[in-house]
Protein backbone atom coordinates (compact mmCIF):
# COMPACT_ATOMS: atom_id res chain seq x y z
CA UNK A 1 0.00 0.00 0.00
CA UNK A 2 1.22 3.42 -0.91
CA UNK A 3 1.29 6.73 0.28
CA UNK A 4 -1.76 7.66 -1.95
CA UNK A 5 -3.84 4.84 -0.60
CA UNK A 6 -2.69 5.31 2.73
CA UNK A 7 -4.79 9.07 2.28
CA UNK A 8 -7.82 7.98 0.22
CA UNK A 9 -8.83 4.72 1.57
CA UNK A 10 -10.02 6.62 5.14
CA UNK A 11 -11.44 9.27 3.19
CA UNK A 12 -13.75 6.70 1.09
CA UNK A 13 -14.75 5.60 4.38
CA UNK A 14 -15.71 8.86 5.66
CA UNK A 15 -17.48 9.85 2.83
CA UNK A 16 -19.35 6.74 2.64
CA UNK A 17 -21.07 7.10 5.82
CA UNK A 18 -21.68 10.99 5.23
CA UNK A 19 -23.81 9.56 2.19
CA UNK A 20 -24.97 6.46 4.29
CA UNK A 21 -26.31 8.89 7.25
CA UNK A 22 -27.49 12.52 5.25
CA UNK A 23 -30.41 9.48 3.62
CA UNK A 24 -31.04 8.29 6.53
CA UNK A 25 -31.59 11.86 7.95
CA UNK A 26 -33.77 13.04 5.21
CA UNK A 27 -35.84 9.77 5.44
CA UNK A 28 -36.11 10.13 9.36
CA UNK A 29 -35.87 14.05 9.77
CA UNK A 30 -38.88 14.83 12.16
CA UNK A 31 -41.95 16.86 10.77
CA UNK A 32 -39.60 17.89 7.36
CA UNK A 33 -37.53 19.84 9.66
CA UNK A 34 -35.44 22.54 7.67
CA UNK A 35 -32.63 22.13 9.68
CA UNK A 36 -32.45 18.78 9.40
CA UNK A 37 -32.95 19.24 5.51
CA UNK A 38 -29.94 22.00 6.28
CA UNK A 39 -27.62 19.24 8.11
CA UNK A 40 -28.28 16.61 5.32
CA UNK A 41 -26.78 19.07 2.97
CA UNK A 42 -24.19 19.65 4.89
CA UNK A 43 -23.03 16.00 5.05
CA UNK A 44 -23.56 15.73 1.46
CA UNK A 45 -21.63 18.63 0.59
CA UNK A 46 -18.90 16.88 2.85
CA UNK A 47 -18.86 13.39 1.11
CA UNK A 48 -18.69 14.86 -2.04
CA UNK A 49 -15.84 16.74 -0.98
CA UNK A 50 -13.86 13.54 0.86
CA UNK A 51 -14.84 11.19 -2.20
CA UNK A 52 -13.68 13.81 -5.12
CA UNK A 53 -10.20 13.73 -2.28
CA UNK A 54 -9.87 10.32 -2.01
CA UNK A 55 -10.52 10.16 -5.50
CA UNK A 56 -8.07 11.92 -6.92
CA UNK A 57 -5.30 10.65 -4.68
CA UNK A 58 -6.53 6.63 -5.80
CA UNK A 59 -5.80 7.99 -9.30
CA UNK A 60 -2.17 9.76 -9.05
CA UNK A 61 -1.63 5.99 -7.53
CA UNK A 62 -2.12 4.91 -10.49
CA UNK A 63 -0.19 7.50 -12.74
CA UNK A 64 -3.46 8.81 -14.24
CA UNK A 65 -5.10 12.09 -14.44
CA UNK A 66 -6.68 13.23 -11.53
CA UNK A 67 -7.15 16.90 -12.66
CA UNK A 68 -11.48 16.52 -12.51
CA UNK A 69 -11.92 15.64 -9.23
CA UNK A 70 -9.28 17.69 -7.72
CA UNK A 71 -10.82 20.80 -8.94
CA UNK A 72 -14.16 19.16 -7.60
CA UNK A 73 -13.38 19.11 -4.58
CA UNK A 74 -13.88 22.88 -4.38
CA UNK A 75 -17.56 21.57 -3.95
CA UNK A 76 -16.97 21.25 0.12
CA UNK A 77 -16.74 25.28 0.06
CA UNK A 78 -20.80 24.60 -0.01
CA UNK A 79 -20.37 23.22 3.27
CA UNK A 80 -20.31 27.09 4.71
CA UNK A 81 -23.72 27.85 3.84
CA UNK A 82 -25.45 24.81 4.73
CA UNK A 83 -23.81 24.93 8.29
CA UNK A 84 -25.05 28.13 8.53
CA UNK A 85 -28.65 27.50 7.57
CA UNK A 86 -28.52 24.85 10.15
CA UNK A 87 -27.76 27.22 12.77
CA UNK A 88 -30.43 29.61 12.02
CA UNK A 89 -33.04 27.32 11.29
CA UNK A 90 -32.03 25.42 14.67
CA UNK A 91 -33.43 28.64 16.64
CA UNK A 92 -36.53 29.35 14.14
CA UNK A 93 -37.43 27.10 11.46
CA UNK A 94 -38.83 30.34 9.63
CA UNK A 95 -35.57 32.10 9.53
CA UNK A 96 -35.34 34.82 7.50
CA UNK A 97 -31.11 35.03 7.74
CA UNK A 98 -31.13 31.53 6.57
CA UNK A 99 -32.93 32.11 4.01
CA UNK A 100 -30.79 35.31 3.02
CA UNK A 101 -27.92 32.91 3.47
CA UNK A 102 -29.06 30.34 0.82
CA UNK A 103 -30.29 32.87 -2.04
CA UNK A 104 -26.44 35.01 -1.66
CA UNK A 105 -23.99 32.06 -0.70
CA UNK A 106 -25.22 29.07 -2.44
CA UNK A 107 -25.05 30.94 -6.09
CA UNK A 108 -21.70 32.89 -5.65
CA UNK A 109 -20.12 29.39 -4.57
CA UNK A 110 -22.11 27.87 -7.87
CA UNK A 111 -20.36 30.62 -9.76
CA UNK A 112 -16.72 29.71 -7.64
CA UNK A 113 -17.09 25.97 -8.37
CA UNK A 114 -18.00 26.36 -12.10
CA UNK A 115 -15.54 28.59 -12.67
CA UNK A 116 -13.27 26.03 -11.35
CA UNK A 117 -14.40 23.36 -13.23
CA UNK A 118 -14.28 25.03 -16.36
CA UNK A 119 -11.91 28.12 -16.38
CA UNK A 120 -8.27 28.38 -15.33
CA UNK A 121 -9.03 31.61 -12.96
CA UNK A 122 -9.11 29.44 -9.57
CA UNK A 123 -7.19 26.07 -10.64
CA UNK A 124 -4.98 26.38 -13.67
CA UNK A 125 -4.22 22.27 -13.13
CA UNK A 126 -2.10 20.08 -13.06
CA UNK A 127 -1.19 19.77 -9.50
CA UNK A 128 1.60 17.53 -7.54
CA UNK A 129 -0.36 16.03 -5.00
CA UNK A 130 3.13 14.74 -2.74
CA UNK A 131 4.46 16.73 -2.32
CA UNK A 132 2.07 19.41 -2.90
CA UNK A 133 3.10 21.75 -5.99
CA UNK A 134 0.43 23.64 -7.44
CA UNK A 135 -0.01 27.10 -9.84
CA UNK A 136 -2.69 29.22 -8.51
CA UNK A 137 -5.36 31.01 -10.46
CA UNK A 138 -6.08 34.45 -10.30
CA UNK A 139 -8.78 34.26 -8.51
CA UNK A 140 -7.62 31.44 -5.91
CA UNK A 141 -5.84 32.99 -3.27
CA UNK A 142 -9.25 35.81 -3.35
CA UNK A 143 -11.81 32.94 -3.12
CA UNK A 144 -9.88 31.41 -0.29
CA UNK A 145 -9.62 34.20 1.81
CA UNK A 146 -13.15 34.75 1.58
CA UNK A 147 -14.32 31.32 2.52
CA UNK A 148 -11.48 31.72 5.35
CA UNK A 149 -13.55 35.23 5.79
CA UNK A 150 -16.94 33.14 6.18
CA UNK A 151 -15.71 29.76 8.15
CA UNK A 152 -14.91 32.70 10.84
CA UNK A 153 -18.48 34.30 10.58
CA UNK A 154 -20.02 30.55 11.01
CA UNK A 155 -18.14 30.44 14.25
CA UNK A 156 -19.66 33.26 15.39
CA UNK A 157 -23.11 32.24 14.42
CA UNK A 158 -22.81 29.17 15.81
CA UNK A 159 -21.29 30.04 19.52
CA UNK A 160 -24.78 32.83 19.02
CA UNK A 161 -26.83 29.83 18.39
CA UNK A 162 -25.46 27.94 21.05
CA UNK A 163 -26.13 30.12 24.13
CA UNK A 164 -29.54 31.30 22.16
CA UNK A 165 -31.22 27.49 22.03
CA UNK A 166 -33.00 25.86 25.06
CA UNK A 167 -33.74 22.38 26.06
CA UNK A 168 -32.87 19.24 23.54
CA UNK A 169 -32.10 21.79 21.08
CA UNK A 170 -28.89 23.29 22.88
CA UNK A 171 -27.89 19.67 23.87
CA UNK A 172 -28.48 18.51 20.28
CA UNK A 173 -26.63 21.80 18.97
CA UNK A 174 -23.56 21.66 21.69
CA UNK A 175 -22.00 18.38 20.35
CA UNK A 176 -22.55 19.94 16.79
CA UNK A 177 -20.67 23.19 17.93
CA UNK A 178 -18.05 21.56 19.29
CA UNK A 179 -17.39 19.19 16.52
CA UNK A 180 -17.83 22.31 14.05
CA UNK A 181 -15.63 24.39 15.65
CA UNK A 182 -12.75 21.58 15.21
CA UNK A 183 -13.80 20.88 11.88
CA UNK A 184 -13.73 24.99 11.12
CA UNK A 185 -10.21 25.44 12.64
CA UNK A 186 -8.44 23.03 10.36
CA UNK A 187 -10.65 24.71 7.47
CA UNK A 188 -9.28 28.01 8.33
CA UNK A 189 -5.58 27.21 8.80
CA UNK A 190 -5.35 24.22 5.73
CA UNK A 191 -7.59 25.66 3.43
CA UNK A 192 -7.10 29.83 4.05
CA UNK A 193 -3.65 30.25 5.15
CA UNK A 194 -1.50 27.74 4.43
CA UNK A 195 -2.52 27.65 0.52
CA UNK A 196 -1.02 31.25 0.87
CA UNK A 197 2.39 29.85 1.20
CA UNK A 198 2.22 26.46 -0.81
CA UNK A 199 2.38 24.97 2.47
CA UNK A 200 0.01 21.90 2.17
CA UNK A 201 -2.58 20.68 0.04
CA UNK A 202 -5.70 22.58 1.13
CA UNK A 203 -7.29 19.22 0.49
CA UNK A 204 -6.06 18.10 3.63
CA UNK A 205 -8.98 19.93 5.55
CA UNK A 206 -10.96 16.48 4.73
CA UNK A 207 -9.29 14.88 7.33
CA UNK A 208 -10.45 17.56 10.18
CA UNK A 209 -14.38 16.56 9.03
CA UNK A 210 -13.77 12.66 10.25
CA UNK A 211 -14.08 13.61 13.43
CA UNK A 212 -16.63 16.31 13.14
CA UNK A 213 -18.75 13.49 11.51
CA UNK A 214 -18.48 11.51 14.56
CA UNK A 215 -19.38 13.94 17.03
CA UNK A 216 -22.27 15.23 15.15
CA UNK A 217 -23.63 11.37 14.30
CA UNK A 218 -23.23 10.91 17.81
CA UNK A 219 -25.45 13.62 18.58
CA UNK A 220 -27.84 12.62 16.02
CA UNK A 221 -28.18 8.89 17.26
CA UNK A 222 -28.16 10.01 20.52
CA UNK A 223 -30.75 12.65 20.87
CA UNK A 224 -33.44 11.54 18.89
CA UNK A 225 -33.26 12.47 15.04
CA UNK A 226 -33.49 8.93 14.35
CA UNK A 227 -32.12 4.90 15.66
CA UNK A 228 -29.30 4.27 14.39
CA UNK A 229 -30.06 0.50 15.10
CA UNK A 230 -32.41 1.04 11.86
CA UNK A 231 -30.26 2.22 9.60
CA UNK A 232 -27.99 -0.55 10.34
CA UNK A 233 -30.86 -3.17 10.60
CA UNK A 234 -31.65 -2.35 6.78
CA UNK A 235 -28.10 -2.36 5.57
CA UNK A 236 -27.25 -6.12 7.04
CA UNK A 237 -30.66 -6.95 5.39
CA UNK A 238 -29.50 -5.40 1.85
CA UNK A 239 -26.42 -6.97 2.61
CA UNK A 240 -27.16 -10.53 3.36
CA UNK A 241 -29.71 -11.00 0.83
CA UNK A 242 -27.13 -9.69 -2.06
CA UNK A 243 -24.84 -12.45 -0.75
CA UNK A 244 -27.97 -15.17 -0.43
CA UNK A 245 -28.98 -14.09 -3.77
CA UNK A 246 -25.37 -14.02 -5.21
CA UNK A 247 -24.54 -17.54 -3.85
CA UNK A 248 -27.39 -19.50 -4.91
CA UNK A 249 -27.37 -17.98 -8.55
CA UNK A 250 -23.64 -19.54 -8.20
CA UNK A 251 -24.88 -22.92 -6.79
CA UNK A 252 -27.82 -22.83 -10.01
CA UNK A 253 -25.75 -22.28 -12.38
CA UNK A 254 -23.03 -24.54 -11.50
CA UNK A 255 -25.53 -27.40 -10.90
CA UNK A 256 -27.20 -26.71 -14.71
CA UNK A 257 -25.06 -25.22 -17.04
CA UNK A 258 -23.60 -28.25 -18.08
CA UNK A 259 -26.76 -30.07 -19.00
CA UNK A 260 -28.97 -26.76 -20.22
CA UNK A 261 -25.93 -24.22 -21.36
CA UNK A 262 -25.30 -21.19 -20.10
CA UNK A 263 -28.68 -19.07 -21.74
CA UNK A 264 -31.37 -21.89 -20.49
CA UNK A 265 -29.02 -21.86 -17.04
CA UNK A 266 -29.10 -17.99 -16.75
CA UNK A 267 -33.23 -17.97 -17.30
CA UNK A 268 -33.99 -20.80 -15.33
CA UNK A 269 -31.77 -19.89 -12.43
CA UNK A 270 -33.23 -15.74 -12.49
CA UNK A 271 -36.92 -17.55 -12.41
CA UNK A 272 -36.03 -19.60 -9.91
CA UNK A 273 -34.90 -17.07 -7.66
CA UNK A 274 -37.62 -14.93 -8.31
CA UNK A 275 -39.80 -16.95 -7.06
CA UNK A 276 -37.61 -18.16 -4.08
CA UNK A 277 -36.97 -14.33 -3.02
CA UNK A 278 -40.01 -12.83 -4.34
CA UNK A 279 -42.77 -15.95 -4.21
CA UNK A 280 -42.63 -16.99 -0.77
CA UNK A 281 -42.39 -15.42 2.55
CA UNK A 282 -37.92 -15.94 2.81
CA UNK A 283 -37.70 -12.19 2.01
CA UNK A 284 -39.71 -11.23 4.82
CA UNK A 285 -38.39 -14.08 7.18
CA UNK A 286 -34.97 -12.76 6.74
CA UNK A 287 -35.51 -9.28 7.46
CA UNK A 288 -37.47 -10.41 10.57
CA UNK A 289 -34.67 -12.29 11.88
CA UNK A 290 -32.32 -9.45 11.08
CA UNK A 291 -34.10 -6.62 12.96
CA UNK A 292 -34.53 -9.78 16.09
CA UNK A 293 -30.85 -9.56 15.97
CA UNK A 294 -30.12 -5.94 15.39
CA UNK A 295 -33.07 -4.96 17.37
CA UNK A 296 -33.92 -7.49 19.73
CA UNK A 297 -37.77 -6.86 19.69
CA UNK A 298 -37.75 -3.26 20.65
CA UNK A 299 -39.83 -2.52 17.54
CA UNK A 300 -42.42 -5.16 18.01
CA UNK A 301 -45.10 -2.72 19.44
CA UNK A 302 -45.22 -0.97 16.24
CA UNK A 303 -47.11 -3.82 14.81
CA UNK A 304 -49.38 -3.54 18.24
CA UNK A 305 -50.29 0.11 17.66
CA UNK A 306 -50.92 -0.73 13.61
CA UNK A 307 -53.32 -3.49 14.88
CA UNK A 308 -54.74 -0.97 17.25
CA UNK A 309 -54.92 2.03 14.63
CA UNK A 310 -56.92 -0.85 12.21
CA UNK A 311 -59.12 -1.63 15.41
CA UNK A 312 -60.11 1.42 16.70
CA UNK A 313 -62.81 2.04 14.02
CA UNK A 314 -64.50 -0.74 14.45
CA UNK A 315 -65.35 0.46 18.51
CA UNK A 316 -68.47 2.82 18.33
CA UNK A 317 -68.93 2.52 22.08
CA UNK A 318 -66.88 5.49 23.59
CA UNK A 319 -66.01 4.00 27.06
CA UNK A 320 -64.82 1.33 24.80
CA UNK A 321 -63.20 2.76 22.84
CA UNK A 322 -60.85 5.20 25.09
CA UNK A 323 -60.61 1.94 27.25
CA UNK A 324 -59.02 -0.03 24.31
CA UNK A 325 -56.85 2.79 23.36
CA UNK A 326 -55.51 3.33 26.79
CA UNK A 327 -54.83 -0.83 26.83
CA UNK A 328 -53.31 -0.99 23.31
CA UNK A 329 -50.49 1.95 24.41
CA UNK A 330 -49.58 -0.01 27.32
CA UNK A 331 -49.29 -3.06 25.50
CA UNK A 332 -47.62 -2.13 22.99
CA UNK A 333 -45.01 0.42 24.46
CA UNK A 334 -44.85 -1.45 28.14
CA UNK A 335 -45.99 1.82 28.92
CA UNK A 336 -46.81 2.11 33.02
CA UNK A 337 -48.57 5.80 33.06
CA UNK A 338 -51.38 6.57 29.87
CA UNK A 339 -53.59 9.17 30.21
CA UNK A 340 -56.15 10.24 27.60
CA UNK A 341 -57.75 13.55 28.18
CA UNK A 342 -60.92 14.83 25.82
CA UNK A 343 -61.71 18.79 25.75
CA UNK A 344 -65.37 17.51 25.74
CA UNK A 345 -64.58 16.24 29.54
CA UNK A 346 -64.23 12.69 29.59
CA UNK A 347 -61.52 11.23 31.35
CA UNK A 348 -59.77 8.04 31.46
CA UNK A 349 -58.28 6.66 34.63
CA UNK A 350 -54.66 5.50 34.95
CA UNK A 351 -53.25 2.48 37.11
CA UNK A 352 -52.90 5.59 39.79
CA UNK A 353 -56.57 6.39 40.21
CA UNK A 354 -55.91 10.37 38.98
CA UNK A 355 -58.27 11.54 36.51
CA UNK A 356 -56.19 13.00 33.25
CA UNK A 357 -58.53 16.27 33.13
CA UNK A 358 -58.41 18.35 30.61
CA UNK A 359 -55.68 21.84 30.83
CA UNK A 360 -57.26 24.62 28.96
CA UNK A 361 -53.37 26.32 29.04
CA UNK A 362 -51.71 23.07 27.55
CA UNK A 363 -54.71 23.10 24.58
CA UNK A 364 -53.45 26.68 23.80
CA UNK A 365 -50.25 25.74 23.61
CA UNK A 366 -50.83 22.66 21.34
CA UNK A 367 -53.25 25.16 19.03
CA UNK A 368 -50.04 27.24 18.45
CA UNK A 369 -47.10 24.30 18.13
CA UNK A 370 -49.54 22.01 16.47
CA UNK A 371 -47.27 18.64 17.05
CA UNK A 372 -46.06 16.32 19.81
CA UNK A 373 -43.60 17.66 22.53
CA UNK A 374 -41.34 15.11 24.54
CA UNK A 375 -40.43 16.20 28.21
CA UNK A 376 -36.64 16.01 28.04
CA UNK A 377 -36.62 18.22 24.93
CA UNK A 378 -38.44 21.19 27.45
CA UNK A 379 -35.92 19.82 30.52
CA UNK A 380 -33.89 23.20 30.40
CA UNK A 381 -36.52 26.00 29.06
CA UNK A 382 -36.06 28.89 30.91
CA UNK A 383 -38.76 30.17 33.26
CA UNK A 384 -39.59 32.86 31.28
CA UNK A 385 -40.24 30.32 28.26
CA UNK A 386 -43.65 29.51 27.41
CA UNK A 387 -43.05 26.10 27.47
CA UNK A 388 -41.99 25.79 30.74
CA UNK A 389 -45.80 25.60 31.94
CA UNK A 390 -45.97 22.97 29.67
CA UNK A 391 -42.74 21.20 31.61
CA UNK A 392 -44.26 21.52 34.86
CA UNK A 393 -47.74 19.91 34.02
CA UNK A 394 -46.18 17.00 32.00
CA UNK A 395 -43.59 16.30 35.20
CA UNK A 396 -46.90 16.48 37.36
CA UNK A 397 -48.60 14.27 35.34
CA UNK A 398 -45.52 12.05 35.08
CA UNK A 399 -45.41 12.25 31.45
CA UNK A 400 -42.65 12.25 28.75
CA UNK A 401 -44.32 12.22 25.89
CA UNK A 402 -47.72 14.79 24.58
CA UNK A 403 -49.37 14.11 22.03
CA UNK A 404 -52.24 16.78 20.86
CA UNK A 405 -55.28 14.45 19.48
CA UNK A 406 -56.18 16.57 15.73
CA UNK A 407 -59.60 15.51 14.12
CA UNK A 408 -59.96 18.34 11.57
CA UNK A 409 -57.68 20.95 12.18
CA UNK A 410 -59.18 21.00 15.76
CA UNK A 411 -57.60 19.99 18.96
CA UNK A 412 -60.17 17.27 20.68
CA UNK A 413 -57.50 16.68 23.73
CA UNK A 414 -53.85 15.13 24.29
CA UNK A 415 -52.05 11.88 25.11
CA UNK A 416 -49.80 11.47 27.86
CA UNK A 417 -47.16 8.56 27.89
CA UNK A 418 -44.68 8.04 30.53
CA UNK A 419 -41.43 6.49 29.75
CA UNK A 420 -41.24 3.55 27.45
CA UNK A 421 -40.91 0.40 29.40
CA UNK A 422 -37.71 -0.56 28.02
CA UNK A 423 -36.29 2.64 29.23
CA UNK A 424 -35.32 3.76 25.67
CA UNK A 425 -36.32 7.30 24.87
CA UNK A 426 -38.93 8.34 22.21
CA UNK A 427 -36.89 8.24 18.49
CA UNK A 428 -38.46 9.95 15.92
CA UNK A 429 -39.85 6.69 14.41
CA UNK A 430 -41.74 6.43 17.46
CA UNK A 431 -43.50 9.93 16.84
CA UNK A 432 -44.32 9.36 13.50
CA UNK A 433 -46.45 6.28 14.47
CA UNK A 434 -48.25 7.94 17.74
CA UNK A 435 -49.03 11.06 15.65
CA UNK A 436 -50.49 9.05 13.24
CA UNK A 437 -52.23 7.20 15.67
CA UNK A 438 -53.16 10.41 17.63
CA UNK A 439 -54.40 11.49 14.51
CA UNK A 440 -56.38 8.15 13.91
CA UNK A 441 -58.06 7.91 17.52
CA UNK A 442 -58.94 11.49 16.98
CA UNK A 443 -61.74 10.64 14.37
CA UNK A 444 -62.66 7.42 16.24
CA UNK A 445 -63.57 9.49 19.24
CA UNK A 446 -65.48 11.84 17.14
CA UNK A 447 -67.37 8.61 15.89
CA UNK A 448 -67.80 7.71 18.67
CA UNK A 449 -69.27 10.50 20.13
CA UNK A 450 -71.37 11.19 17.19
CA UNK A 451 -72.30 7.36 17.51
CA UNK A 452 -73.55 7.87 21.14
CA UNK A 453 -75.50 11.07 20.14
CA UNK A 454 -77.41 9.84 17.94
CA UNK A 455 -78.43 6.66 19.81
CA UNK A 456 -79.06 9.00 22.41
CA UNK A 457 -81.73 10.67 20.03
CA UNK A 458 -83.18 7.69 18.54
CA UNK A 459 -83.74 6.56 22.53
CA UNK A 460 -84.93 10.08 23.21
CA UNK A 461 -87.64 9.52 20.14
CA UNK A 462 -88.68 6.35 21.22
CA UNK A 463 -89.28 7.29 25.05
CA UNK A 464 -91.60 10.53 23.55
CA UNK A 465 -93.10 8.11 21.02
CA UNK A 466 -93.98 5.84 24.02
CA UNK A 467 -94.88 8.72 26.18
CA UNK A 468 -97.17 9.43 23.06
CA UNK A 469 -98.91 6.38 22.72
CA UNK A 470 -99.37 5.72 26.26
CA UNK A 471 -101.25 9.56 26.27
CA UNK A 472 -102.77 9.07 22.76
CA UNK A 473 -104.65 5.56 23.98
CA UNK A 474 -105.99 6.52 27.27
CA UNK A 475 -107.84 9.59 26.00
CA UNK A 476 -111.55 9.77 25.33
CA UNK A 477 -111.67 11.87 21.98
CA UNK A 478 -110.85 10.17 18.70
CA UNK A 479 -106.98 10.96 17.84
CA UNK A 480 -105.91 10.67 14.56
CA UNK A 481 -102.51 11.10 12.23
CA UNK A 482 -102.62 11.46 8.11
CA UNK A 483 -100.14 12.61 5.53
CA UNK A 484 -102.28 13.63 2.15
CA UNK A 485 -105.05 11.87 3.13
CA UNK A 486 -104.11 8.60 3.65
CA UNK A 487 -104.19 7.34 7.97
CA UNK A 488 -101.09 6.45 9.39
CA UNK A 489 -102.16 6.96 13.28
CA UNK A 490 -105.40 6.30 14.90
CA UNK A 491 -106.28 6.16 18.90
CA UNK A 492 -108.49 3.71 20.55
CA UNK A 493 -110.90 6.10 21.06
CA UNK A 494 -110.84 6.21 17.18
CA UNK A 495 -112.02 2.74 17.04
CA UNK A 496 -114.64 2.70 19.10
CA UNK A 497 -116.47 5.94 17.86
CA UNK A 498 -115.81 5.89 14.30
CA UNK A 499 -116.23 1.75 14.04
CA UNK A 500 -113.48 1.47 12.25
CA UNK A 501 -110.40 -0.77 13.00
CA UNK A 502 -106.72 1.17 12.58
CA UNK A 503 -106.37 -1.20 9.58
CA UNK A 504 -109.35 -0.50 8.18
CA UNK A 505 -108.74 3.29 8.59
CA UNK A 506 -105.69 2.55 7.03
CA UNK A 507 -107.54 1.63 3.70
CA UNK A 508 -109.92 4.50 3.97
CA UNK A 509 -109.20 8.18 2.76
CA UNK A 510 -109.18 10.68 5.43
CA UNK A 511 -111.11 13.55 3.62
CA UNK A 512 -113.37 10.76 2.58
CA UNK A 513 -114.87 11.08 6.27
CA UNK A 514 -114.98 14.46 6.22
CA UNK A 515 -118.25 16.42 5.57
CA UNK A 516 -117.88 18.56 2.37
CA UNK A 517 -118.24 21.88 4.00
CA UNK A 518 -115.50 21.16 6.27
CA UNK A 519 -112.73 19.78 3.67
CA UNK A 520 -111.15 23.02 2.89
CA UNK A 521 -110.07 23.77 6.47
CA UNK A 522 -109.01 20.31 7.24
CA UNK A 523 -106.46 21.04 4.10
Amino acid sequence: MDQYQIISYPLYAGGLLEIIFGVALLKKMPRASRAMRACAGLFFSSAAFLLCTAISYTLESQGRDYNFFNRASWIGWFMIPACLQFAYYMQDENSRAARIVGYVLYPFWTVVFALTMFTDLVEPGDPSLIPFVAIDGPLENPCRFIGAVMAIWLLIELYRAKNRLTGMKKTQFELFFYGTLFFNFGCILVAGILPLFHAVNPSFTTFFSLPWVLITYYSITRHRFFDLRLVISRLLTIALLSLLFAGVHIALFELFHRALGDRLTLLASLSMLGMIFFGTRFNRNVRQWIQRLVLKDRYDYQGVLLECSRAMGTILDLGDLLNYIIASMKKGLGVEHVCLALREGHGVRHEKGSICAVNDSIIDWLRQTGHAVIGEELGRTRPDDPSAMVDAYMKTMGAELLIPLVYKGEIKGYLLLGLKGSGESYVQSDLDILETLAGQAAAAIENAQLYEEARQATESMRESEAKFRSLADTAAVAIFIHQGGNFLYANRAAEDIGGYTVDEYRAINFLGLVHPAYVDMIK
